[in-house]
């Protein structure tokens, strides 16, 4: 405890300044420190005291306090001493462009971050006020420190670059363009002293540091006593920019409304789905929305193929799990007619599967990875349009076997569960680019192909020509060889 005692009075004439001050919060933590430290007599009545002080007394008698003691305690101010070499850096310093941050940080517009920060830590020492003793010292620190605060953050380096800074507020001039305000560049954004620790944490002393700090913080918190603009009104130019979204988007739906096919549908006739059709694959029948129908009249169908093909591939992949729900309980429940299972299996019928050895690296040692699907096309008949069928045979033709089975076989995968579901997706998409009318070719698109047909010829042309001098090179090598 003795070994305290040193710093509990420290702590102890600590308290007695900021209650001196007017700072009671401050005072009553340096007290109760100091009786941590080493309990005293004169700890234990000052806290005391200080636990009596009204809050609003005590605020209201600071200033008068600080001023007296002031009085009392004045003595003459020592003039700092420094170098002819400080004063004339300080001096052309402030004579720069206050506006032109990069001519305060000595840096070129295209200076990177890393630049900036370098730049920034040369300036800072050369003109922190305890490095640099000259009376406007601080002048020229403050400057570098707010040109840093707009170049360092790279949005606000942005805004600087676009719109440069008017005002003594930074306002843009076209800061109220259609109720939009920009960021403001505002000097007490960033304490100096803050930023300057965030660089030089361990350079300066300490006490220094904080007795600057403190004094900055006292000023600010007088300043935060004066009227400062209501959050609502901060905020009304954000509310007016989300209001004005809300409504154009609402104006823009009624105006061109985006209109597609309903994702409804039924099996069974009702009130809701009076409207029959069949599904252009299997020919599955089904019932839809009047509002569908009248979508599906009043476009062309050229334009829509491909959204009706979804809706509809939707509807029989929901038909197929319905018949594969009722087989699945129909043989649990053993029974001796079996109706949704025969038609599951007739859903899939047309697709005949074989399984060999695959002729690959390694296929020798799988057994049957190798899958063969055929597919008879006049069973397909039934749910596939002609003209889809016809396109098939056409596009496929070496795939064909007796013109009416279409053969696709798959080893890519060394297991044979993969490679059919290969198989599968490779039939799907022969099915899903089929029979679908061909969009027609702009002019541009035109241009362009007989564009590089012309430049194909052009080169053609070049190479014969250039093979040709090349055959009448080497004859007359040959005729000068000869004797």
């Amino acid at each position: 405890m003795e070994s305290n005692k040193d710093e509990a009075t420290k702590c102890y004439e600590l308290s007695m300044k900021y209650y001196s001050e007017g700072n009671l919060e401050n005072a009553i933590k340096w007290c109760k420190k100091s009786l941590r430290l080493y309990p005293t007599d004169k700890a234990k009545d000052l806290l005391e005291k200080l636990n009596t002080v009204p809050r609003n007394e005590a605020e209201n008698e600071g200033p008068r306090k600080r001023s007296e003691s002031t009085k009392e305690t004045e003595t003459p101010k020592v003039k700092r001493e420094y170098s002819v070499e400080q004063e004339t850096a300080v001096l052309m310093y402030l004579r720069k462009d206050k506006s032109d941050y990069y001519s305060l940080l000595e840096v070129e517009k295209s200076s990177t971050e890393v630049e900036i920060k370098k730049a920034y830590r040369k300036l800072a020492l050369a003109f922190h006020p305890d490095k640099n003793n000259h009376d406007r010292a601080d002048e020229a620190f403050k400057l570098v420190n707010k040109a840093f605060s707009i170049l360092g953050d790279p949005e606000k380096r942005r805004m600087y670059d676009m719109h440069g800074i008017t005002g003594e507020r930074g306002h843009s001039p076209m800061s109220n363009m259609n109720g939009f305000h920009f960021s403001t560049f505002r000097e007490e954004d960033i304490d100096p002293e803050e930023l300057f620790r965030m660089f030089f944490q361990h350079a300066f002393n300490d006490e220094t540091i904080q007795r600057r700090t403190s004094h900055r913080q006292r000023t600010r918190h007088q300043e935060s006593a004066s009227p400062q603009p209501s959050l609502l009104r901060l905020m009304s130019p954000l509310i007016i920019f989300i209001v004005f979204n809300i409504i154009f988007n609402m104006l823009a739906s009624i105006l061109n409304p985006t209109v597609q096919l309903e994702n409804k549908y039924s099996f069974e006739e009702t009130p809701q789905f009076p409207i029959h059709r069949k599904t252009y694959r299997r020919s599955i029948d089904y019932y839809t929305t009047k509002f569908n129908e009248d979508y599906i009249q009043q476009h062309d169908y050229r334009n829509i193929v491909r959204e009706v093909r979804q809706y509809e591939d939707e509807i029989e992949r929901t038909f197929a799990k319905y018949l594969q729900q009722n087989c699945h309980a129909e043989k649990k429940q053993n029974l001796s007619e079996q109706p949704f299972c025969e038609k599951f299996h007739e859903f899939y019928r047309e697709l005949e599967f074989s399984f060999s050895r695959s002729s690959g690296a390694g296929g020798q040692h799988i057994a049957d990875s190798k899958v063969t699907v055929r597919w008879n096309l006049n069973m397909a008949a039934k749910w596939l349009p002609d003209p889809v069928i016809d396109d098939i045979k056409m596009k496929h033709k070496s795939k064909l076997v007796k013109n009416e089975i279409l053969q696709i076989s798959c080893s890519d995968e060394r297991c044979q569960h993969r490679n059919k579901d290969n198989v599968v997706k490779m039939l799907g998409e022969i099915v899903k680019t089929s029979g679908i009318p061909p969009s027609e070719t702009s002019e541009e698109q035109k241009n362009r192909v007989q564009q590089l047909i012309r430049k194909a010829e052009q080169k053609r042309k070049e190479l014969k020509i250039k093979m040709s001098n090349k055959k009448k090179e080497r004859r007359n090598n040959k005729k000068d060889w000869d004797y």
